[in-house]
């Protein structure tokens, strides 16, 4: 894996949806960021795909991953990787996707973001030397042997300054190549200067959990017909906290969610974390309403 790096895509996407509203996109923890983004889009704020990032989000529900899911798959000069009437990102429909990508490169011009992105260069490589720290200690030939399958991806670690508090674990395949993990990490933590902190304590837990989505969510995806009855049990008698807190929305995310935390918990289990350790990994998940995380990681 290269070392962490800001996406521009990822950063357009976050801007696109921030200025659309998007909750999970408006944060202002890095606020000389933020500042910079706001003083410079101010004025494309009812730019066209603007308006349609809105309506994606208040009809279609596109939010959270979803945004980061198209930018994965689109390259360098915002062109999609693939044929989008035959493969679209996930939760995206075919006719929404198509006319998104073709808004994205007209606002990437009207908006002047080329611009932008230069005057910002210094800062996002500041960003990059920081996050080091925070992932040097990953060990990601872990999971090929913990899943049971043959090194057929490759990973990405992307650090992002638009996504706020959130992270994501994502991936796209395409045909006769390697499938495409990435982990979005966001930005939250500052220093008295107003720069960002990662904090290897904080941000390793969350890069572990993040780089098990690609692997559980498929996984699951094959067999949800196993645990669609007891998944929908777990669901209604846990859907505060998982809907309304956590923006768990289904049962097959709640599963999701449930095994990428017991793996979590194993993996640093294989790397000699004490109990103590432990059993705060688990206490944490557990206060946010997975019970039974526990026994799903003395299955595993």
């Amino acid at each position: 894996m290269e070392a962490p790096t800001v996406d521009k895509r990822v950063e357009l996407l976050s801007i696109v949806f921030r200025l659309a509203g998007n909750r999970e996109y408006n944060a202002t923890f890095f606020k000389q960021y933020t500042d910079n983004v706001a003083n410079h889009f101010e004025p494309y704020k009812d730019h066209e795909i603007v308006q349609f990032a809105r309506e994606l989000h208040q009809k279609k529900g596109i939010s959270y991953e979803a945004v980061m899911n198209i930018a994965i798959m689109l390259d360098k000069d915002l062109n999609p990787l693939t044929d989008f009437s035959i493969t679209q990102p996930e939760r995206w429909s075919t006719n929404d996707v198509i006319k998104f990508a073709k808004l994205l490169k007209a606002f990437y011009k009207d908006a002047k973001c080329e611009a932008f992105f230069n005057a910002n260069d210094a800062l996002f490589k500041d960003v990059e030397t920081r996050f080091r720290t925070a992932y040097e200690k990953l060990d990601l030939n872990w999971f090929h042997p913990f899943y049971g399958v043959t090194d057929n991806e490759n990973f990405n670690m992307l650090v992002s300054l638009g996504c706020g508090d959130h992270n994501y674990g994502i991936s796209y395949s395409l045909p006769n190549a390697k499938k495409e993990v990435f982990v979005i990490m966001g930005t939250w933590n500052m220093d008295e200067s107003g720069m960002p902190v990662y904090d290897q304590n904080t941000y390793l837990p969350i890069m572990v959990h993040e780089f098990n989505h690609p692997f559980v969510n498929p996984l699951m995806a094959k067999h949800n017909e196993l645990f669609e009855e007891s998944g929908k049990e777990i669901f209604k008698a846990l859907e505060y906290e998982m809907s309304r807190k956590q923006a768990y929305g289904d049962w097959k995310t709640v599963l999701n969610e449930a095994l990428v935390r017991a793996a979590t918990i194993k993996y640093f289990i294989d790397h000699g974390a004490n109990k103590v350790e432990i059993q705060t990994l688990q206490r944490i998940d557990e206060n946010k309403g997975f019970l039974w995380v526990r026994g799903l990681v003395a299955e595993l």
